[in-house]
């Protein structure tokens, strides 16, 4: 059973809209996700929104190796009451029935008799909570909340996992609210901001929320001994590379090595044992005064090297 702690049901009737707190229940156990918000008032980029969209996940492991998964997504706007719709199109790009509801009550009823504007809808194993305050002249304080949860079938410890907590147990961390955040960044369209859409909200808060079950047992976080566990797949193994390879392989380089080495030493003062553009540069190094490797220029017709001509007779190429 998933379990959202409403804004204003700490009982503090000086400030509504408290940052949200939500559980899932499974019997005994009890999974809490938190939002993570600082109740800035202020409007970021003069959108109306007050607080950019938020992703946050926990994945608790009860002792009887049942996996909860719970991830909420969380977005807070400031509005007029006679705007509510339109604020909220003009943020999220889109039409949201939950806050054309919201408008809808706040014009059949007194605002100042109702403080607190809720609409929730469920879909599957998703939650959706608009919850607008009204605040006297000031503008409505607005918040959306999108919950997804699941809570997977129990599976045997695995033996990698056990092995390295020795005999710790798993058990749910209620004092603990989040385990991955996500923020939202909105993008910039010709200088004006745009955030995300309710519908994009949607489903990022349900693919990390899949992403978090599918990992099963991995990525657990234990804040008692402030350790994070993640299993990696060991069973598929790469190429291995015989060890007589690689010993014969450095043999070779070697033995190549020290052949190379030798053959230079007897033929260095032999003819023909370089290049064409060693020689021509160690016959020059007394008139071009270049002692190390340089770029030569050369023509072909007259053929010079450096301005030197090349003059063939009978006893072959002389400079």
């Amino acid at each position: 059973m998933i379990s959202p702690a409403l804004p204003g049901d700490s009982g503090n009737n000086t400030r509504y809209l408290e940052p949200l707190r939500v559980s899932l229940l499974r019997g005994t156990d009890n999974c809490l996700v938190g939002e993570v918000n600082d109740l800035n008032e202020d409007p970021l980029m003069n959108s109306g929104v007050v607080s950019l969209p938020m992703t946050i996940t926990i994945k608790c492991i009860s002792p009887d190796m049942h996996i909860s998964v719970l991830s909420i997504t969380t977005v807070r706007f400031i509005s007029f009451s006679d705007h509510l719709q339109r604020t909220a199109n003009s943020i999220f790009m889109e039409e949201e029935e939950l806050f054309q509801a919201i408008e809808r009550s706040i014009n059949q009823v007194t605002p100042e008799n109702t403080p607190i504007f809720t609409e929730v809808r469920a879909h599957k194993s998703s939650i959706e909570i608009a919850t607008c305050e009204h605040r006297g002249v000031k503008p409505m304080l607005c918040l959306y909340t999108n919950i997804n949860g699941y809570v997977l079938k129990p599976e045997k410890v695995d033996p990698v996992l056990a092995k390295a907590r020795k005999t710790s147990s798993f058990k749910s961390n209620p004092n603990n609210y989040a385990a991955v955040s996500i923020g939202h960044l909105p993008s910039n369209d010709y200088g004006e901001w745009v955030f995300p859409s309710i519908s994009k909200l949607k489903d990022d808060t349900l693919r990390v929320s899949r992403f978090m079950a599918e990992l099963g047992q991995n990525f657990y976080t234990d804040y008692e001994s402030m350790e994070l566990y993640t299993l990696y797949n060991t069973e598929e193994k790469g190429v291995e590379i015989s060890d007589w390879l690689v010993y014969s392989m450095i043999v070779s380089m070697i033995v190549c090595f020290c052949f190379w080495v030798t053959i230079s030493i007897l033929l260095r003062n032999t003819p023909y044992s370089d290049s064409l553009y060693t020689s021509i540069s160690r016959q020059l190094e007394s008139k071009t005064k270049m002692t190390g490797p340089s770029i030569m220029r050369s023509t072909v017709d007259p053929a010079t090297i450096e301005g030197i001509p090349l003059i063939y007779n009978q006893d072959g190429p002389t400079i």
